[in-house]
């Protein structure tokens, strides 16, 4: 969502949309079914995650330019919705967890936020394509690890 207005600016310089489609598109995307999917009660696992944001990785390598940044674009903004529909979340008790853990995860999300906008000016769309390339790889990789006999065996502290 950091890099929604710049990104939407490349897709139409690349030919591929306006950027009123560009910026609708990728809403839908995040929205139009998990919002059904709530609508009719479904939950999915965090497992099936995974499969949007490694299709997001792969569009990147099939599709060129901005087009291959759009879907990846949209299919990670899917992956996004669709967290809003996985069950059932832990929510944290009202004195303990939220604390200092949940400020220390805001500012590295507000700092990886700001990263993104730097490097987006900095470098161009070859910073958005990396971090999609990233959180493609990444999600996979930790649903493979998550599922895998080890993940089970080995408590986390």
């Amino acid at each position: 969502m950091a890099s929604l207005m710049f990104s939407s600016e490349w897709c139409v310089g690349a030919g591929s949309s306006d950027r009123t489609t560009a910026i609708g598109a990728h809403l839908v995307s995040m929205f139009l079914l998990p919002c059904l999917l709530r609508a009719c009660g479904v939950r999915v696992a965090a497992a099936w995650l995974a499969l949007p944001m490694g299709a997001s990785a792969m569009l990147l390598v099939v599709l060129p330019g901005a087009d291959g940044l759009m879907a990846a674009s949209m299919t990670q903004s899917l992956a996004w919705g669709l967290s809003f529909v996985v069950g059932p979340k832990h929510a944290p008790s009202v004195n303990g967890e939220v604390g200092a853990a949940g400020f220390s995860l805001a500012l590295v999300a507000i700092g990886a936020v700001i990263a993104l906008g730097l490097a987006g000016s900095a470098v161009g769309p070859f910073a958005l394509l990396s971090v999609h390339a990233a959180l493609g790889i990444g999600a996979v990789t930790a649903a493979l690890v998550s599922i895998s006999p080890l993940a089970t065996a080995v408590a986390w502290r």
